[in-house]
Order: structure tokens, then sequence, then C-alpha cells
């Protein structure tokens, strides 16, 4: 594998870092590089790490599981422009599962990298940020956009998973392990409703004499009619 240097301290690491967070071993700076175009543009950034945390936290009640939101580190990752508004932006570099499938941009201010503010004005989870090199060709006369994604840590009985919130609109999402422990769980409970609609029917088809027979066990048939049906 290649030997790289840090680009704060110089300290040599080995291979191509592909995770957007990964430290120096020696002074903690982050190793993602800025292989940005000089006119790239950046979309400006409009929540922090304790609201996208929130928002990350609310998506998570709504879906009624246990996972809890942690720490929030912001990423950006490169894309280029299209013009397209139905997709306004096609990603430069290999998006996480989750965003790739999940993520539908929206539109938003850009700004040109020399118009951003300087850095002593911006805030220290801005400065920290990682910045996801460009890993596709550059298509000629074409912008590039820097966009801000937060990666929020989750934890739940000791599993670990992350969620994303974009940084701009607050749009959050959930990965892709929690969602499918949503349609387990959504499962379960089909199959829990089923056998007690056929218990019903049973039950009522041998107590009670007819017609009277006939609403439990049309109340359970509906019941398993829609099960079958989703």
């Amino acid at each position: 594998m290649a030997t790289r240097a840090c680009p704060r301290c110089s300290a040599p690491h080995v291979g191509d870092i592909t995770d957007p967070l990964a430290r120096c071993a020696w002074c903690g700076t982050l190793l993602a590089s800025d292989a940005w175009p000089a006119d790239a543009m950046v979309a400006r950034a409009h929540l922090d790490p304790r609201r996208a945390r929130l928002a990350v936290t609310r998506k998570i009640a709504q879906a009624g599981r246990t996972w809890t939101a942690e720490q929030a580190h912001l990423v950006y990752y490169p894309f280029a422009v299209t013009g397209n508004p139905r997709r306004p932006y096609r990603p430069l570099t290999d998006l996480p599962p989750s965003l790739a499938g999940g993520w539908r941009p929206s539109g938003t201010d850009l700004l040109r990298e020399d118009e951003a503010h300087s850095e002593k004005d911006m805030p220290a989870f801005v400065l920290t940020a990682a910045r996801v090199p460009i890993r596709d060709p550059l298509p000629p006369q074409t912008s590039v956009v820097r966009y801000p994604f937060f990666r929020v840590a989750l934890r739940s009985e000791g599993r670990d998973s992350a969620a994303w919130c974009d940084a701009v609109d607050g749009q959050v999402v959930l990965p892709e392990d929690l969602l499918l422990e949503d349609l387990r769980v959504e499962d379960r409970n089909l199959t829990r409703q089923a056998w007690i609609a056929g218990a019903i029917g049973a039950g009522g088809g041998l107590l009670l004499p007819f017609p009277f027979s006939l609403i439990p066990s049309t109340v359970a048939g509906i019941v398993l009619w829609r099960k079958a049906a989703t």
C-alpha cells in the first residue's frame, strides 16, 4: 500500500483513507484530503450538531425505536451541479448506502468558497469538518458543490450504527439496519394480530349460535385478508 503524509504534521499513514472521519494517530487531524477545484461552491449549513441530534432523535421516536443519538460530526461530500431540478446534484464519490438510497436533495443557497466566512467567524464544528475527496472524473465546465451532512452516531443495547442528517434542510436518513428492524417488528405485529383474529373467529363460532357467530368470524377474515394483501 502507498504511504501518505498527514496534511498537518507530515506523519506517515498507510493506505488510501476512505473513512472521512479517520484521524492522524499522531496529531489527531482529519486525514480526508481537500482535492477540490479552485472555483468549488459550498452549500450553507443551517443546522448545528445539537439540532442534528434532535432531528435524528425525533425521527427515531416516530419509528418507535430505542436507539440513542450521540455525537454528530459534519462531513462534506462532493457533488456536480446538474441543472436538473429533479436531480440537482450528482455525487462525485461513493456515498454511504443509506444516503445513496434515501437522501432527496432540496434547493439551497450556494456560496463560492472565497465568499464563505473567514475562519475566525466559523464555528468549531465547521472548522473540524471532514471533506471527502472527489473520486469520479469531473465533467468539463461543471460546477462542484461541497454539501454538508451530519453523521450522527447511534447506540442501542451494545449495538452501534449511524444516521445521516442533511445540514441544510434537516432531512434525516436512518440506517438500513434500523429500517429492516422496523419491518421485522411490523411483521411480528401483523402475525400477532392474525392469530388474535383467528382465535376470536374460532371462539365465536363455537360459543355463539348462528347467525351471531358470523360477526367474529367476519372480523377474523377481514384481518387475515389484510395481512395477506400487505
